[in-house]
């Protein structure tokens, strides 16, 4: 490649997903020309549109093609082969893998960036036959594209232990995550704890089993018992499968915490920024943009160790990490940010820091800068 000439490049991804996208067009402005954005799937994801985002949140005169034939795309490929392709899936998507093949044929520089494999099964026998396919099935499917590849980005943070296991050099893996932008109608707000009202800690999400709601409600129960003085609450939004079974145990349990459901996305954002904490409980999540949504509203976070989303708040202090699954270990780092107000004015101030860290714009900055080091090597 011309060392003279600018570097382009051309990013495949996987939809029109606001956690990724933004993070994509910021890429662009730091190629050469003939960068360009290919999006795989003509579809808005689903969940985003029923949560009140708008589908032309981004700019799509940027995006050269949607949902284009592997004909098509392979000429793509092809016609820009003076370029560095990132290909955002490769683990089940066979037309992907297939242009990489394309690239490994003619000798085109590619990187992927994609989320480490991770189990998200909890029952016994789907667990064990997950792990046969991470272990045994997908390093062979994978092998070949793994190797010629330059770059890994991984969007689980600092979660390399599964990306090695399946071929992954350590070397080749650089942590990163998903950056969307802030919530629609969001803004900072600077926690002080001069309010008249309890300690409110908040729960969002779909209540799944790898979510682990549960953890939320049980680390209030502690909580209480331990403390019966006291002065806090809780508030949960969104739906999910084990939405009834979450209420039934606060109710049963008479825990002062407020289910609220599937909530507008501008109710959410006033969950956001009036929460004193949030709570994200995931038990084995890629990443959880949702602990970036609070961040960027200002609340202090305190994450799951099961969450890719950990490396924000070990990297900016603006919380704390408790151990995955344990409502003991949550329920003490709940009990220290409500009693120590000092500590929870100094994990506060680091809030600008972290929302700064949750930029689209600074990460694809990192990003750029990661690649174009590589392609001078």
């Amino acid at each position: 490649m011309n060392e003279e000439a600018p570097i382009s490049i051309v990013v495949w991804a996987k939809n029109y997903c606001r956690s990724t996208m933004a993070t994509y067009l910021e890429l662009m402005e730091r190629f050469g020309p003939q960068s360009k954005i290919v999006v795989l799937s003509s579809k808005i994801p689903s969940q985003r549109t029923r949560s009140g985002f708008s589908p032309a949140e981004f700019d799509r005169s940027k995006v050269a093609l949607v949902h284009p034939s592997p004909s098509v795309a392979t000429e793509l490929v092809l016609s820009h082969r003076n370029c560095i392709h990132m290909f955002c899936c490769y683990q089940v998507e066979t037309d992907v893998r297939n242009l990489m093949e394309v690239c490994v044929r003619e000798g085109i520089p590619y990187i992927i960036s994609s989320e480490a494999p991770l189990n998200m099964e909890h029952s016994t026998v789907r667990s064990l036959a997950k792990e046969v396919y991470l272990s045994v099935i997908l390093p062979i499917r994978l092998r070949r594209v793994i190797r010629s590849a330059s770059l890994f980005v991984n969007y689980s943070g600092n979660e390399s232990s599964t990306a090695e296991r399946i071929g992954w050099e350590t070397d080749k893996i650089i942590p990163f995550g998903y950056f969307p932008p802030p919530l629609p109608g969001s803004a900072f707000v600077e926690r002080h704890l001069e309010r008249i009202g309890p300690f409110r800690f908040l729960l969002t999400g779909e209540h799944t089993r790898h979510r682990d709601p549960f953890v939320f409600v049980k680390a209030i129960k502690l909580l209480r018992e331990s403390h019966p003085s006291l002065h806090f609450d809780g508030v949960v939004c969104g739906s999910g499968p084990l939405a009834g079974e979450l209420g039934r145990f606060i109710s049963r349990n008479n825990l002062p915490v407020q289910m609220k459901g599937f909530v507008s996305l501008q109710e959410l954002v006033h969950q956001y920024m009036t929460a004193d904490c949030f709570v994200a409980a995931g038990r084995s999540e890629p990443w959880g943009i949702r602990v970036n949504d609070a961040v960027q509203c200002g609340c202090p976070v305190i994450v799951s160790d099961g969450m890719g989303a950990k490396k924000l708040v070990s990297d900016t202090d603006c919380g704390y990490v408790f151990q995955r699954g344990s409502p003991e270990d949550l329920a003490d780092k709940m009990r220290r940010l409500v009693l120590d107000r000092d500590e929870y004015l100094r994990v506060a101030v680091n809030m600008r820091v972290a929302a700064r860290m949750c930029s689209p714009g600074r990460n694809a900055g990192y990003l750029a800068a990661a690649i174009k080091q590589t392609s001078a090597a």
